[in-house]
């Protein structure tokens, strides 16, 4: 298991305590200036720090099919609206959404489908 190898690291290079992220044996305070780095290497210039914070939750919310509860608790969200801003819902997200919780549709013919009326 990946947490497994991962403890196994960690226990070879003792100063670096429970991290992940380390660089020489030490711990990485702050991963900024190397995202500034990459994208002054890569020439990139519409992308900010905080944009994958955006994807995750977009990610949580389309794909993952994570209740918004859940995503808001994850997040620190307090409000429906703050949670819905860091959503970036695209027509192929809600196609996905729509196979993903609806098989029965795409397996039958409308016809041969019974209807409740509420």
């Amino acid at each position: 298991m990946i947490l497994d190898e991962l403890r196994a690291e960690q226990k070879k290079v003792t100063s670096i305590s429970n991290r992940v992220f380390t660089r020489g044996g030490r711990p990485i305070k702050s991963i900024r200036t190397a995202f500034e780095v990459a994208l002054d290497k890569t020439k990139i210039e519409d992308l900010r720090l905080h944009d994958f914070r955006h994807t995750c939750i977009t990610r949580w919310a389309s794909a993952a099919g994570i209740p918004q509860q859940a995503i808001m608790a994850a997040a620190g969200h307090h409000s429906i609206a703050q949670n819905n801003d860091y959503v970036n819902m695209k027509d192929e997200h809600l196609k996905h959404a729509l196979k993903m919780f609806t098989p029965r549709l795409h397996s039958q013919s409308v016809e041969n489908q019974s209807a409740a009326s509420y």
